[in-house]
Parts: structure tokens; sequence; C-alpha cells
């Protein structure tokens, strides 16, 4: 007999625009596991490892990654999807949140945000919840100084919208 370990409330995976969600609604109930300008590799090697340290039995985890490696989304799949089993069994929640927009940025544009988009929502686990940011962001406006990361009041919007999907 084994019992499940419980976890975090809500565990946020992800890469700059996490952390500075982190900043934005700061960490009460909440972990994160973010770094600045990461993608696929540190979500495998150095992320994945770190998630059975904050969640388990009743926790919810928010992955979001792609923004810096939009030509990763067959491996973000593949990562997914093989360990959504280990989660499931943990009595993880398992939530995949959509690469939000950008404006006039350079490196990255919404064509591509949204190929990985529909990508990644039609090819994940059916176990993994999509959490569709992108149109919300595009239905209700957002505020970005650099054409990539948001401002604090963005933030708490998109978070307050993530949190209304996962309490539906």
């Amino acid at each position: 007999v084994s019992t499940a370990i419980p976890g975090v409330p809500f565990l946020f995976v992800g890469d700059s625009r996490t952390v500075q969600m982190k900043t934005a609604v700061g960490s009460t109930d909440k972990a994160y596991v973010a770094k600045v300008g990461e993608g696929y590799s540190w979500f495998k090697n150095s992320a994945l490892p770190q998630i059975p340290n904050y969640a388990g039995n009743g926790t919810t985890m928010i992955i979001n990654f792609g923004v810096n490696d939009l030509a990763n989304a067959s491996k973000y799949i593949k990562l997914v999807n093989s360990n959504i089993d280990a989660w499931t069994a943990a009595g993880i929640k398992v939530y995949y949140a959509a690469v939000t927009p950008v404006k006039n940025c350079k490196t990255v544009s919404n064509d591509q945000i949204e190929r990985f988009n529909a990508k990644l929502k039609s090819q994940l686990d059916p176990r993994v919840t999509w959490i569709d940011g992108y149109s919300y962001l595009k239905q209700n406006g957002f505020s970005t100084g650099d054409g990539l990361h948001y401002n604090n009041s963005t933030y708490k919007s998109l978070y307050s919208y993530y949190m209304s999907v996962i309490d539906a």
C-alpha cells in the first residue's frame, strides 16, 4: 500500500513569462519551477526532475513553455505525453498553457505561435487540459514593453483567466 504524497496546490513550470507571472501574482499557495530564456532542453533536464519536489496528490500543474523554441513542438508533445501516466498516478492534474501572443516582436511571430499552439492542442494526451491564454489575451488585450513580456496587470489578468479555467 502506498499513499500519494500531497503537493503544493499549484505548480507553474515555464520560462521567463512564468518567472514574471510569479513576480506579478506572488507565490502564496503556489510554487514555480521556471527560468528566464529557457525552453525544451531545460524543461527536460532541469525542470522535470524538480517537479516531484513540489507536485503530488492534489497538485494542479500548469506548464508554459514554447515561446523561446517554437520549433520544438513535437519534442514538447512527446515529453509531456511520456510523463502523463506518472503525473496522473501521483494525483497531479496537468494543464498546458498556450503560448500567448506577442506584439512587434523581432524574434517571434504570432503565426509561429498559432502553429505551435495548434499542434500541441491537437496532439497532447487528452488528460492534459489546454488553457487558451492566447485567445484570451487577443480578445481582452495586453500590454508589453518589449513585445514579448507583459506588464504586471496583464500577468495578473492572465493568471485570473488560468484560475477560472482550472476552477471550471
